[in-house]
């Protein structure tokens, strides 16, 4: 039996499109290769995200610019206390001192301060769900 879907983060940007036209070959029906331009093989919040999408035999390639979405600092910790109250074992949150000095995932990060609340309410919201 093979997958229908498959996501595959891609550390080489020019590897993207080739990579979604092989899982076509393999008869993938619906495919994902990402690539975050944070130098990662996968997608983030702080940069631009790069996209081979494979639907219907067919590869287009796009561009997620999250700041477009206003995936930024603002919903942070809204959407680490949905993931918490959605039963969630584990979150990744950037943390710097000083956000607008960092050299990656500034937009993303909290101040040390604002983490120390951020986990405080989500300890409470924890302990609510028996977490």
């Amino acid at each position: 039996m093979r997958p229908t879907g498959q996501i595959i983060g891609v550390y080489d940007p020019l590897l993207l499109e080739e990579i979604a036209q092989a899982l076509s070959q393999l008869r993938c029906q619906q495919a994902i290769a990402l690539h975050g331009r944070e130098g990662l093989d996968e997608a983030g919040l702080a940069d631009v995200t790069d996209l081979a999408v494979l639907q219907d035999q067919k590869v287009r390639c796009l561009t997620l610019n999250p700041q477009h979405c206003k995936l930024v600092k603002p919903f942070m910790a809204n959407m680490a206390m949905a993931a918490i109250a959605a039963g969630t074992d584990a979150l990744m949150i950037e943390v710097h001192p000083n956000p607008a000095k960092a050299l990656s995932d500034g937009p993303q990060s909290l101040t040390p301060e604002k983490f120390d609340r951020l986990v405080q309410e989500m300890s409470l919201l924890g302990k609510l769900g028996d977490r």
